[in-house]
């Protein structure tokens, strides 16, 4: 019952984006703001960057394809699904370029370093899925690349919020350091607590809206993460057919 009324309040809630970092104060964000600027030249595709050669043809090169979110969604089974066809290499860490501002300020090669080595005919691929969440990464995404194909990963928005809360309940526990229960998160002041980062990432609607701010909705294919678990296969060929790769 407690996850059916979740879901439920899910669907008509619009509160405010909650950043998936913790924000930095007004003072320092009106500092940056010059830096800011620069960096978002930085990171324009007309930005002159190394490509990293191997001997055997191969490169390292900046993404075509990123898998923006959504946290618990499933993002790292479908990135590990993709790797599996040839003409996929993906990175295997997450690399918080666009969503991280100490890595942001280190610029396009500091990114392309994090790329996997691939061939002419390989699409590179990239999973963060902080991306999603984020307000500024949109901007800084398509300041790099206007074409780029996005990937997201949704799944029921009330278990989504319940796995968020396990893993990070499980990690306290791991640690032998105590963690609220989650009806401590859910409710506040008698209402649902909106503030709370795992059920702002399942407003799916209103981080949506920030990404069509800039891409057109045919540069982003939402993947439905309870089928990839139930029939993977499908759901696969979807991604196959958005990335026109052969099946």
């Amino acid at each position: 019952m407690a996850a059916f009324l979740l879901g439920a309040v899910l669907l008509i809630v619009q509160p405010q984006i909650v950043p998936s970092r913790p924000a930095i104060n007004s003072k320092a964000e009106t500092s940056s703001q010059p830096v800011q600027r620069e960096l978002l030249k930085k990171t324009s595709p007309k930005n002159d960057f190394k490509e990293n050669i191997h001997s055997n043809g191969s490169c390292q090169q900046l993404p075509q394809t990123i898998i923006i979110g959504v946290r618990k969604g499933g993002t790292r089974a479908l990135l590990e699904m993709l790797s599996l066809h040839p003409d996929i290499a993906a990175a295997e860490s997450e690399v918080h370029f666009f969503d991280w501002e100490d890595h942001y300020r280190n610029g396009l090669q500091w990114y392309v370093n994090q790329m996997p080595f691939s061939y002419p005919h390989q699409i590179t691929v990239e999973k963060t899925p902080a991306y999603f969440t984020s307000p500024k990464v949109p901007e800084r995404v398509y300041n790099m690349n206007q074409s780029m194909r996005l990937l997201l990963i949704l799944r029921d928005p009330s278990e989504r919020v319940l796995s968020d809360y396990t893993q990070v309940f499980y990690n306290h526990m791991q640690k032998h350091k105590p963690y609220p229960s989650i009806e401590q998160f859910l409710v506040k002041d008698g209402e649902l607590n909106v503030d709370y980062k795992a059920i702002n990432r399942s407003l799916y609607y209103i981080h949506m809206q920030n990404w069509l701010k800039y891409f057109p909705l045919d540069h982003i294919h939402i993947v439905d993460g309870d089928k990839l678990i139930k029939d993977p296969f499908p759901e696969i060929e979807k991604v196959e057919r958005f990335l026109k790769l052969s099946p």
